[in-house]
């Protein structure tokens, strides 16, 4: 079994433009309960944006393992270089650590480089209760993170723009499948589980 270490770092992601064409958007469109995609703010743009950047980034990262996690977080109590070290990566915009410990730790990590009061205390308190959040748990599903921020994008984008009478959590679904379909997504798990849609609709994208 190979050694736990730091995650890796992934690489900005480089999207290719998606475009929505007519039909996609007349369908979209009814999902919202309306005729036509808004174009002030331009809906289709949104869509077309959080669709490019899933599609960069759908294959998620080797090196985000639960172990690497937890060492990441544990050497938050050491000290010198394999403390900073940890920090960096906690820190990063692209860091390899999932989704909820980025957006639980981040803003945390950065306050530490800035050298902001009690800020290393802070964050290992922090650190700490994720760790025992995980501490039972034997993977993180890489792939699934892509995933879980995409419909989280996804929510928001349909609370925006869906007209007031639409915004049922049905209604929702049936968009985000309607996207699934015309980015040519396989989500054949949500046809089967539709709480686990509701589940990955309702993540927390406010650190990403």
């Amino acid at each position: 079994m190979p050694r736990a270490e730091l995650p890796n770092r992934i690489p900005e992601p480089k999207p290719k433009p998606f475009i929505l064409e007519g039909r996609a958007k007349k369908n979209l469109a009814r999902c919202f309960g309306l005729n036509d995609l808004p174009t002030e703010p331009n809906a289709a743009e949104a869509i077309c944006l959080v669709i490019s950047r899933y599609k960069a980034t759908e294959r998620g990262a080797k090196s985000t393992t639960i172990a690497n996690i937890k060492v990441t977080l544990k050497n938050l109590e050491k000290k010198g270089q394999t403390y900073d070290d940890a920090v960096e990566v906690l820190a990063d915009d692209y860091s390899g650590v999932d989704y909820i410990t980025h957006g639980a730790l981040q803003i945390l990590a950065k306050a530490v480089l800035e050298e902001k009061l009690d800020a290393k205390e802070k964050l290992l308190c922090a650190a700490s209760a994720r760790l025992k959040e995980i501490e039972d748990h034997e993977r993180i599903e890489t792939l699934t993170e892509p995933l879980r921020l995409f419909c989280g994008w996804l929510r928001v984008i349909f609370e925006n723009f869906a007209a007031s009478h639409k915004k049922k959590p049905r209604d929702l679904r049936k968009f985000a499948k309607q996207v699934f379909i015309i980015a040519d997504i396989e989500t054949a798990d949500f046809d089967a589980h539709s709480d686990r849609l509701d589940e990955y609709l309702g993540t927390d994208i406010s650190a990403g």
